[in-house]
């Protein structure tokens, strides 16, 4: 891989991006996974190194958080944790699949959102 003006990239460059077009892959099985199986709509973040994935919930109110949380977490086998912020009346919940392999090599699945108290 070459940058502008012929350079070669950094070699720890190539490796982040592999890591990256995993992630994707991984990422892409996931949503095929999730419309098929009617999951909610989470938002998804790929790292810039390594193949990990991040999925974000959003969804209102604090229950529905909870419950689309619980439903991703139970399709990929991940165990979901919970923080709670007293400072700030917050939960944050999360949860991370140990790194496993999948039909596109190794990957590292996070879920996260945060509640908030009413």
């Amino acid at each position: 891989m070459t940058q502008a003006g012929g350079q070669s990239a950094p070699s720890g460059a190539g490796g982040q991006m592999a890591g990256q077009l995993r992630a994707a892959r991984v990422l892409t099985g996931l949503l095929e996974r999730g419309a098929r199986d009617g999951l909610p709509v989470l938002e998804w973040a790929i790292s810039h190194a390594g193949a990990r994935v991040t999925g974000r919930c959003y969804a209102q109110p604090g229950a529905a958080r909870r419950a689309a949380l619980a439903a991703w977490a139970a399709a990929p086998g991940i165990r979901l944790g919970e923080e709670h912020h007293q400072d700030s009346r917050m939960t944050t919940i999360t949860g991370t699949a140990k790194p496993e392999r999948t039909r596109h090599g190794f990957a590292t699945i996070t879920l996260t959102g945060d509640i908030w108290e009413d």
